[in-house]
């Protein structure tokens, strides 16, 4: 999808990886091509004023099953009925809807995560959705559809089943990734697999790995030992970390539990589900303060009413779900403490973090996480939301264009060179209490919003 548009953002701040830096950015052919001080508009640019506005790397979900009333494994839902309509045109209709209203929230690539479900099910959301990354659409008018998420089929505990289904689960196999992938058209980007099945796990671990595709580890109970096997061989993300079923042992028999393992390993990530409710804050400073910002990813784990205010109550797989009073989570009817889902969106992510890492604030293992100024909360934010995904899924760093590698591999950093997946974003609020308005995103160089 070639790219023919030019930009230049006059007198915004610049988030890059390292620092904070005022000036002027130009976007050309897809790419970013200028960084520094203001320059004069070449000719045929379309000038944009960013004063006042901070430009950060788009953000990238790495774990959402949907928004906009669409949901990767149902289908696209009619409130009316209370059904999922899974036709190939209401797939179609539903992904570009979902990747819309991501980019209008300044999230430019996505993974699209599915639920355990029957074999044929999945083989059908998995088509729908490789057939959309494949076409002209995907980027055009939202975010891009970078791949799918695995994240139901491999689990092994049914009481570590959370909202998936133990009667879908399959053995770890290579066979059946390869049956999935194939229908994906190859585009099955992550995935979830338990360690606790042990040596019987390793072989699709290390096919994976030699993918290219990412592993990680959630609805698990899993000793510290079998977590750090399978990091050996190739495990590299906490899915969910610390919210639903994730195994945790203070007895020191097996090393301990995931909880443990995650802390102990500086080699993998956690994703966090960052609305406040799911993981308390201060939990979250915790967990940052013991991992570091290099391995925290933000992710949203979004439902599929996410963006759709009006639906108030609903019901998925036979169980009802309602909208909080505040609207900010999902909670399964009548159980006070058990949260149905999310609907996070990435924006409100990088504004919690903002919020949370400006003020003073207990923790629980720590006794104060201390304040952060603007300029250091905003580059970790940024890393949870844009770098570390984009490191995790080894997406970060230059192409190799000697290996035909293609720029737009290229993600997570506003850097000289990269894919020009931008979010241009104003701050209202104070500190301890921001709240983020995304103005522009650019997906590969094309304004969407």
């Amino acid at each position: 999808m070639e790219i023919n548009e030019r930009f230049l953002i006059k007198n915004v701040h610049i988030v890059k990886p390292l620092r904070v830096l005022d000036g002027d950015l130009g976007l050309e052919n897809g790419v970013i091509t200028y960084i520094g001080e203001p320059v004069r508009p070449p000719a045929g640019c379309r000038v944009i004023d960013g004063s006042g506005l901070f430009a950060v790397p788009g953000f990238i979900d790495v774990h959402t099953h949907g928004a906009s009333l669409f949901d990767l494994t149902q289908g696209l839902y009619d409130p009316q009925t209370g059904t999922f309509d899974d036709s190939e045109e209401a797939y179609a209709a539903g992904i570009e809807r979902t990747l819309e209203t991501m980019a209008a929230e300044g999230a430019t690539r996505v993974l699209l995560a599915t639920v355990a479900s029957p074999i044929d099910k999945l083989l059908h959301a998995l088509r729908c959705a490789g057939r959309y990354i494949g076409s002209d659409d995907n980027g055009r008018r939202g975010a891009l559809l970078h791949g799918v998420l695995l994240e139901g089929t491999f689990i092994k505990y049914p009481e570590f089943a959370g909202a998936q289904n133990p009667e879908y689960f399959l053995p770890p196999s290579v066979d059946a990734f390869e049956r999935l992938n194939d229908a994906a058209h190859g585009n099955i980007a992550y995935v979830n697999v338990v360690p606790e099945y042990g040596e019987a796990v390793r072989p699709l671990m290390e096919h994976l790995t030699r993918q290219r595709v990412l592993i990680g580890a959630g609805h698990t109970d899993a000793s510290a030992e079998q977590y750090a096997e399978a990091v050996r061989w190739g495990l590299k993300v906490a899915i969910h970390f610390t919210n639903g079923p994730t195994g945790s042992t203070f007895k020191p028999f097996g090393g301990g539990g995931v909880l443990q393992a995650v802390l102990g390993s500086r080699r993998v990530y956690a994703e966090i589900i960052a609305d406040g409710y799911h993981v308390n804050p201060a939990y979250v400073l915790d967990v940052l303060w013991r991992k570091g910002l290099d391995r925290i990813i933000a992710i949203t784990d979004s439902m599929f009413v996410t963006g759709a205010d009006e639906i108030e109550e609903f019901e998925l797989a036979g169980v009802k779900g309602r909208r909080s009073e505040d609207g900010r989570y999902l909670a399964v009817a009548g159980k006070r403490r058990t949260l149905f889902g999310s609907v996070l969106s990435m924006r409100v992510a990088m504004a919690n973090f903002l919020s949370w890492l400006t003020r003073p604030m207990r923790g629980i293992w720590k006794d104060v996480h201390d304040p952060l100024d603007l300029d250091e909360a905003i580059l970790a934010a940024s890393h949870f939301c844009s770098v570390n995904p984009a490191r995790a899924m080894e997406i970060f760093d230059p192409p190799n264009q000697k290996l035909g590698q293609d720029v737009s591999m290229c993600a997570g950093g506003i850097q000289v060179g990269k894919r020009a997946d931008v979010a241009l974003i104003r701050l209202d609020g104070e500190p301890g209490a921001y709240d983020v308005e995304v103005v522009n995103t650019f997906v590969g160089g094309r304004l969407v919003k």
